[in-house]
């Protein structure tokens, strides 16, 4: 090979070598301080951009807030020096918290300012979220893009039911749950099963088939149960997508637990909701199940026989039904029946007996038209 060849295959390495180091080098965290204790000002707009560069417009937007105790003293800062970002939020009674803060230079003069935005419960008075994070003056003349992931977790309160709904937009997870508010041995049950729900839908999304990782059982707390599974939830969502090369259309999960009937002795919940992988399509999660008051715990309503799967498949829509025979009879339903507007709800996933097509498979009953093959607890449970 020629000493010519031989150079520019040389620095043609070494080329190489250092664009990871320069690409590295563009996008940089960028240093802050926080400013504590100031307020945004009555009647002032919203700023029409984050950035703020001089103490006229700083003064304009915001005012000191001292308050008693030694960091009770407004944060200072000076525009000779500094520049300011804002983040202000609309006022709103609810709970708020902006957390994840980052500052990053994706380029000369362009800074991208991301957060999460995460709103609570409904409280009683008012207030007006911010954030403002002084940076270096050679900032002063930047672009900045802004980057806010909301997450929203309102609460619904009924006399006797709350439900509690958490929803991040960015990372496409939608959850929301009801359950009793009275403690004890039904709340612990439903709470249970809703973890081992949040829990099947974690382990199944990143295909894992650790059946170890059971959801442990929260002796109804709620909190800790929601934090636990919306975690377990994202980590599995994160390995699916990791595992995608990051799709442009990223793994979702959308799931609902709701209270959908009720009596004097039992209570029935319905769980709805769809995943999505990745591929042509995701899956629909349609189930539910029956507690019974009195023992808190779930209530097993027949008695899974031959005869009964014979009264079953003779219910099936005609192209499912053919599936079937006296020798080969449609097996019982994976997820237990439950009771629901007076009917006993068998439901089939779909996949579970039919193509992907057909969807979910549903066959009820009236409880007098499966009578013999009702338990002692379910009669109990329609008698009283």
């Amino acid at each position: 090979m020629s000493k010519i060849r031989l150079f520019v295959l040389a620095v043609l390495v070494a080329a190489m070598s250092i664009m990871p180091q320069q690409m590295a080098a563009a996008i940089r965290q960028v240093k802050t301080i926080e400013l504590k204790n100031y307020f945004h000002n009555s009647g002032a707009p919203l700023p029409s951009s984050p950035l703020v560069t001089t103490q006229a417009d700083f003064d304009h937007l915001f005012s000191p807030a001292a308050v008693m105790g030694n960091d009770g003293e407004p944060t200072a800062v000076n525009f000779r020096k500094q520049a300011v970002l804002a983040i202000v939020l609309p006022v709103t009674n609810r709970r708020t918290e902006i957390s994840a803060v980052t500052v990053t230079e994706v380029a000369k003069n362009r800074l991208r300012l991301a957060y999460t935005v995460h709103y609570g419960e409904r409280q009683s008075y008012s207030t007006q979220p911010i954030r403002l994070l002084a940076v270096d003056g050679r900032y002063r003349k930047a672009t900045v893009d802004v980057k806010a992931t909301v997450v929203d977790d309102p609460e619904t309160v009924t006399a006797d039911y709350r439900n509690t709904h958490y929803l991040d937009r960015g990372r496409q997870l939608d959850i929301s749950l009801d359950y009793p508010l009275a403690g004890g041995d039904l709340r612990n049950a439903v709470v249970d099963y809703e973890a081992s729900v949040l829990n099947g839908v974690a382990r199944s999304i990143s295909w894992s088939d650790d059946t170890t990782a059971v959801a442990p059982a929260y002796k109804g707390d709620v909190a800790k149960m929601f934090r636990d599974a919306i975690t377990r939830l994202t980590d599995s969502m994160n390995v699916v997508d990791k595992a995608n090369g990051t799709p442009a259309m990223p793994c979702s999960v959308q799931l609902k637990i709701v209270r959908t009937d009720e009596g004097d002795r039992y209570l029935t919940l319905t769980t709805s909701g769809y995943v999505f992988t990745g591929g042509a399509h995701g899956s629909s999660i349609d189930r539910g199940i029956t507690f019974d008051k009195t023992t808190g715990q779930p209530a097993a309503l027949v008695r899974d026989c031959p005869a009964l799967r014979k009264l079953i498949q003779e219910k099936l829509p005609a192209g499912v039904r053919e599936s079937f025979s006296a020798d080969n009879l449609v097996p019982f339903p994976e997820n237990a029946p439950y009771y629901q507007d007076g009917c006993v709800m068998f439901v089939y996933q779909s996949d579970e007996i039919a193509a992907h097509a057909v969807g979910k498979v549903v066959v009820t009953f009236w409880p007098v038209e499966i009578e013999q093959f009702l338990t002692d607890e379910f009669r109990h449970i329609l008698n009283d």
